[in-house]
């Protein structure tokens, strides 16, 4: 009778606390965030191959904060309970802040200690992106009375609307980076010499390099101080907008006991003594995920995740700066935003009249045919500057799709373990990303194409079984539904 009662109350805390978050407000301030620092950083991260080539700097930076990730994404449920989900992300805007700052000074010295201290923070970001629009959507679906199997098309549409906002970087971050570029006379390269495409290899693999000139220093500087305004508001919208979330709001007994309202010494300390408890048995349930149906998906997400480096990284580098001339990277990476913005909203409005799976499988052929596209297109200097707009366009209808697809899934299907999946899903693409980007300091960008062409293969297969166990689940639980029913 005393467990009945205790989870009745911990049930009736749990609907409580859902519906004291405003779906709406949540929604828009996450979006506004988010879209604000990674404004600046997605920016940043597109120029780096290029405007910090130098010894290779800028993208061992990039891979040191992805690689530093792999270790911080399986403790991001325990840190974030320790230290607060607003918290966390607020310090993680700081973080992002440091390591833009280092352009200023772009050496080893400053960038190693930026680039742990990001990846240290990057490593719950995507994981706070899911609990909030899934904070918002069940919010949603209580408030307004909605039955229970209307929560995937919410979810789909908050995600839609946070990914067409968040995309929208892309726009508005390479709009900024090109202009303040484009006022400078060094915006071209040596790209008559230049060989370009997929066939670019780091110093490593061999002697050839890619010349690129390089903008002025007071242009950078420039630059560089506009982002970090951009951070700055964002920074401001998180901690005044952005409502408290409890993601542990479904707690066990011990916990909801311990949960009363009152504070002394004692029950902070046995808070605490709870609180690492269940923290650290939900990293170990995150590596636990890889024993079920969701090791199936992990393919999948490392190859999206890898197509994405590729573009930003070699695709940028390789292709762009090397043929047209560094300003031109963030004019064709816009179409990337505009194209990514508009389809995460629109498709993903209309997943309610579409089977996931038609989605699933257009993005999966569209990158695969984007990879291909680049192992056999060979720019140069009379490549007309259309072309380079392309594929980026295409790479962003891809993204448009799989991101908020990717995160209503997880809501959906991992519901009981939804802050970890959405932990080991961060750490299985930023675990592409750091192999992208370590494999672009020794080798050439076919050879990442190569892999990525693999990991999308595998994926699909993955995929595909993973559909068909689903499928049978439902069928065996409407089954069981059904003769139960039956009985007298």
């Amino acid at each position: 009778m005393k467990n009945g009662k205790i989870d009745g109350v911990v049930e009736q805390e749990s609907r409580n606390h859902w519906t004291q978050i405003p779906p709406k407000k949540t929604c828009f301030a996450i979006s506004l965030a988010y879209t604000l620092v990674y404004t600046a950083f997605e920016a940043i991260q597109n120029l780096q191959s290029s405007i910090n080539s130098g010894g290779n700097l800028g993208v061992t930076s990039l891979a040191i904060s992805y690689g530093v990730v792999l270790i911080s994404a399986p403790l991001s449920p325990y840190l974030i309970r320790v230290f607060g989900i607003k918290n966390y992300l607020l310090a993680a805007w700081v973080a992002v802040a440091l390591y833009c700052s280092c352009n200023f000074y772009p050496a080893l010295a400053t960038f190693i200690p930026a680039s742990i201290l990001m990846g240290v923070a990057m490593g719950a970001l995507g994981m706070i992106i899911g609990l909030y629009l899934s904070a918002a959507g069940k919010s949603y679906v209580l408030l307004n009375n909605l039955r229970s199997d209307r929560l995937h098309s919410v979810l789909s549409l908050f995600n839609g609307i946070f990914f067409m906002s968040f995309k929208s970087t892309q726009i508005t971050g390479n709009l900024i980076s090109s202009v303040v570029l484009s006022s400078s006379p060094y915006n071209r390269s040596t790209s008559e010499n230049n060989v370009c495409g997929a066939v670019v290899c780091s110093a490593t693999w061999d002697n050839s390099t890619v010349e690129i000139e390089l903008p002025e220093k007071d242009v950078l500087y420039i630059l560089v101080s506009v982002f970090l305004a951009c951070i700055a508001a964002g920074f401001v919208v998180t901690l005044l907008l952005l409502p408290k979330l409890d993601v542990y709001a479904d707690e066990p007994e011990e916990w909801a006991a311990l949960n009363d309202g009152s504070e002394t010494k004692d029950r902070r300390v046995a808070k605490k003594s709870v609180q690492r408890k269940h923290a650290l048995e939900n990293a170990k349930s995150c590596i636990g995920l890889l024993r079920s149906s969701y090791v199936l998906l992990v393919p999948l997400f490392m190859a999206q995740g890898m197509s994405v480096v590729v573009l930003f990284t070699g695709y940028t580098q390789g292709f762009v700066s090397c043929s047209a001339g560094i300003r031109w990277v963030g004019y064709t990476m816009i179409a990337y935003g505009a194209s990514s913005s508009l389809v995460a909203l629109s498709l993903n409005y209309l997943v309610r009249y579409l089977n996931r799976s038609i989605l699933f499988v257009a993005f999966i052929g569209t990158d695969i045919g984007l990879a291909v596209a680049m192992l056999v297109w060979r720019p140069d200097s009379g490549t007309h500057f259309g072309m380079f707009f392309i594929i980026p366009a295409l790479a962003g209808l891809t993204e448009g799709i799989s991101q908020p697809q990717f995160n209503a899934l997880i809501s959906t299907v991992f519901k009981k373990n939804e802050p970890q999946a959405f932990a080991c899903f961060h750490l299985s693409k930023c675990m592409a990303f750091a192999l992208s980007l370590a494999l672009s300091g020794v080798a050439c960008l076919y050879h990442r194409l190569y892999l990525t062409l693999a990991l999308y293969i595998l994926g699909f297969a993955g995929y595909v079984v993973f559909e068909v166990r689903e499928r049978r689940k439902k069928q065996s639980v409407g089954e069981n539904e059904t003769g139960s029913l039956r009985k007298p």
